[in-house]
Order: structure tokens, then sequence, then C-alpha cells
């Protein structure tokens, strides 16, 4: 739950995130709309329901993980075996899309064999927080510097912004490259971009995520843990990289 006497839902589960970096996590909220998914996303969690659905939504959810774990499981085997492979998604400017994708790439990256638990975890991270500012600074243009909205402006002007068919429209594109040594992703979305080449502006949209997460600005620990990181042109896509040849604890060799 994210309300909990002593430690709340997000000290608990940034704990678990360190401790048992494999365990997937399901959050209960009393609330259920985009803020509480977003929320939950960011927290590292593979769902959400809200305490009104509960009685409804918790067994499902609880199924829904236990067969994701299930496929990965039998997958496992294939995938330690992958040498190259390339994939891409295409989705929409959506949270639940978000989270499913999330979920399929860290079972992608558990089965390859090449990392640690708490590398893999850290590489999923990387993507989600990637995948949240397409949806937020891209898809729905909110927060493009850091002090224009506090955090529940901005999570309410998201909320208002989904809904509107100027932004409805949008989508995120997710491609995962697999090599012998070096594991690539690259997230695009059709937004308008941003300057990164512009002087401190880089800097001010880490400010900007850093005050709208409980975790700190993706942007920076993407910079610091992957191999190489470089936007396109217009700023609307990000690709990184890791170097990935053999199974370590650490996300960047250098």
């Amino acid at each position: 739950d994210l309300v909990m006497p002593e430690m709340d839902g997000s000290q608990f589960l940034s704990e678990i995130v360190r401790s048992l970096p494999a365990l997937p996590v399901v959050v209960i909220s009393a609330q259920g709309n985009d803020q509480i998914a977003a929320r939950s996303l960011e927290m590292g969690a593979v769902n959400y329901v809200p305490k009104r659905r509960l009685a409804d939504d918790l067994v499902p959810a609880l199924d829904d993980v236990l067969r994701a774990r299930r496929e990965a499981q039998l997958s496992q085997e294939v995938m330690r075996h992958v040498r190259n492979n390339r994939a891409r998604f295409r989705i929409e400017g959506d949270l639940e899309q978000i989270r499913s994708l999330i979920n399929l790439i860290h079972d992608r990256l558990t089965g390859l064999e090449r990392l640690t638990d708490e590398a893999v975890q850290q590489l999923t991270a990387m993507v989600r927080e990637s995948l949240l500012n397409a949806y937020y600074h891209g898809c729905l243009e909110v927060n493009p510097g850091p002090l224009q909205h506090a955090r529940e402006a901005y999570l309410q002007l998201a909320e208002e912004r989904r809904r509107s068919t100027a932004f409805a429209t949008r989508q995120i594109e997710l491609e995962l490259i697999v090599t012998d040594h070096c594991i690539t992703f690259r997230i695009a979305d059709n937004g308008p971009g941003f300057d990164h080449q512009e002087a401190g502006l880089l800097a001010h949209l880490e400010a900007a995520e850093a005050s709208m997460s409980d975790r700190g600005s993706g942007l920076r620990m993407i910079r610091h843990r992957a191999t190489t990181m470089q936007f396109n042109p217009a700023g609307n896509q990000i690709t990184f990289s890791l170097n990935a040849n053999r199974k370590s604890s650490e996300t960047n060799p250098r």
C-alpha cells in the first residue's frame, strides 16, 4: 500500500527493489487514476490495483504476474542462446501499454542471462525512465522546464492532455537490439522534441525530472550508467547502449 505507518509505500518499494530486484510488486492504492498509475510505474511496480476494485481486480492482477513469470521461465532456455536479435514496438501514449512493455523488456533481459538481477533491474529502470519521459515530455508536452509546474499541477495537466485529441494520437516507439557484446535501446516519440545542444537545457530537464520524481532524474541515471547515450537532432529520440558480453553486476563497465 502507498500509505503505511512508519515507512510509506515509496520507501518500502525502494527497499524491495534494492534488496530483491527480481521480486514483482503490485501496488494497492485508495485512489485509481493516471497519477497513481504513473507513480506506481516510477517506483518499479509491475501493476497497481485501486482499493475500491480490490475484490474484482486483485486476483486477476496476481494471475497476470504469475503467468508472466511462468512464461519468462519457459522462454529463458531459448533466450539465453540469443546472440543477435532486433525487436521494434510501437505503442500508444498510454500508461497501461507502457507498463506492459516495461514488464516485457524486463523478462527479455532476464532471459538473456547476461546480467545479474541487479543489472537487469537497473537497465529496466533506464528503459522505464525513457518511456515515461517520452510520454510526459514528448506525447503530452508537459513540463519542458523545471519550474513551470508543481508536481500535482504537472500530473493534473498530463491527465487533462491525455484526453485531448491533439495529444491522444501520439505514439511511442521502442527498439531493442541485442548483439554478441552489446544491448541497445532506442526510444522515440512524435512530440516536438527539445534542443538538447542548447547550453544548460539538458541540465534543466534533468532538474525538472528530479523535482517531479521520487527517484531523481532518469536522464542523469542513463547518462551515468549507460555505455553510450545520444539524442537525435530533433530531440525526440534517445538511444543508449550497454556493453553486456559477460554476466556482471555493473551496468557501466567503463
